[in-house]
């Protein structure tokens, strides 16, 4: 997974060619590179939710579950964000995080506000963004951003 973790780091488009269920592996890589203590849910059937993390803040454990979405073309909606904020509600995390590789619709952005649950959505940047974490954390290496170079 940590091959994983770096390719996406290096090439993001990698994203593209990758199983669902590789990229919640590689993510669970890369949230327990970050620092967090990970628990991937089975396959199919998971609760609502792909992993959990737990970490200590302040000497207080917190809890965060991560649903993730690798879509080409639908993109989730506000019945999605509902669902999962029943799902962290209901699991009483600190809060939740749902990553989509396809963005969101329009709408979820509005509806978000409606919920009293912390909520944080990341679309494929923030995959990216993660991975690149793991990757500076493990080589102490910069991964450069292809649109930051000067011709």
């Amino acid at each position: 997974m940590r091959q994983l973790v770096e390719l996406i780091a290096q090439q993001p488009d990698a994203l593209a060619k990758l199983e669902w269920r590789e990229l919640e592996k590689a993510l669970r890589e890369a949230f327990e590179g970050i620092g967090f203590d990970t628990k991937l849910t089975r396959p199919g059937k998971d609760g609502g939710f792909n992993l959990e993390l737990t970490g200590t803040k302040h000497g207080y454990k917190q809890t965060f579950l991560v649903e993730l979405k690798r879509w080409t073309e639908q993109k989730p909606g506000l019945g999605h964000i509902r669902k999962f904020v029943e799902v962290t509600a209901s699991r009483q995390a600190t809060a939740g995080l749902l990553l989509s590789t396809s963005g969101f619709t329009k709408p979820i952005y509005g509806g978000i506000t409606e919920f009293t649950t912390p909520m944080h959505l990341g679309e494929r940047d923030k995959v990216v963004s993660l991975c690149k974490t793991y990757y500076r954390l493990r080589s102490a290496l910069w991964v450069e951003d292809a649109r930051c170079r000067k011709a």
